[in-house]
This record gives C-alpha cells, sequence and structure tokens, in this order.
C-alpha cells in the first residue's frame, strides 16, 4: 500500500512539475509577446517622432526660405529708395539752380517785390529739403532694420 502510495505520489509530483514547466513556459513565451511588441510599439514611436522631426525642419526650413527672401525684398525696396532719394537730390540742387536764375531776373525787374520773391523761394527749397530729408530718415531707418 505504501508502495502505492508512495508511486502515485511520484507522478503527482511529476504531473505538479510538468504543470510549473508549462507555466513557466507560458510566462517565457508571454515576455517574449510583450518584449516583441514593446519593440514594436517604440519602433512606431520612433517613427512618428522621427516624422514630426522631419516635418519641423522642413516648415523650419520653409520659413526660412520665406525669410531671406523677405529680406531680399526690403534690400531692393532699400536700394529703390536710395536711387530716388539721389534723384531727389539732384531734383533740388537742379531746383535751387532754376530758382536762384528766377530770382535774378526777378530783382532785374522793379516790380517784383524782392523781399515776397525771397519767400516763395525759401518755401520751394524748404519743402524739396523736407521731402529729402525724410526719405533719407526712411532709407537710414531701413539699413538699421536689415542689419
Amino acid at each position: 500500500l505504501i508502495s502505492g502510495q508512495k508511486q502515485e505520489l511520484r507522478g503527482l509530483m511529476v504531473r505538479v512539475e510538468a504543470g510549473f514547466k508549462h507555466i513557466a513556459g507560458r510566462e517565457q513565451q508571454q515576455d517574449l509577446d510583450t518584449s516583441a511588441s514593446s519593440q514594436v510599439r517604440d519602433a512606431e514611436l520612433v517613427a512618428k517622432v522621427r516624422g514630426e522631426l522631419h516635418t519641423s525642419m522642413s516648415v523650419q526650413g520653409e520659413r526660412e526660405v520665406a525669410l531671406r527672401q523677405d529680406l531680399e525684398a526690403q534690400k531692393a525696396q532699400m536700394s529703390a529708395l536710395e536711387g530716388v532719394l539721389i534723384d531727389m537730390r539732384v531734383a533740388l540742387k537742379e531746383t535751387q539752380i532754376e530758382l536762384n536764375k528766377v530770382k535774378e531776373v526777378a530783382e532785374s525787374q522793379s516790380s517784383v517785390d524782392p523781399q515776397k520773391l525771397q519767400e516763395i523761394i525759401t518755401m520751394c527749397v524748404g519743402g524739396l529739403s523736407g521731402g529729402v530729408d525724410e526719405i533719407s530718415a526712411a532709407v537710414t531707418e531701413n539699413e538699421h532694420k536689415l542689419r
């Protein structure tokens, strides 16, 4: 009887041990499955972050190109303003020369009031000078902004 019980106990021990091995095998398989699925999730996350980084870098590159184009446009505008300023200064000098000629002719005429003529000339020259000064200030301001 004892020997039968020993054998039964051995059989039970073998089955329990087999059950533990089976459970351990399952846990190991689950660990592998979990690890593989975790690696897939990690790879997906890395791909997503890379995509976002690439998109961000593309947007940054587009912004940089737009800023460069804007800077070039501002430089071109400033060059145009400088050209206008030069033209206005030349026109101012020519106008001053013409006004001086008018003044000389008018002063030689006895019917023209020299004081009134001087006021008109001063007003014309002052207006032209003011315009040149405003454009010059705008050009200087743009130069500072571009730097």
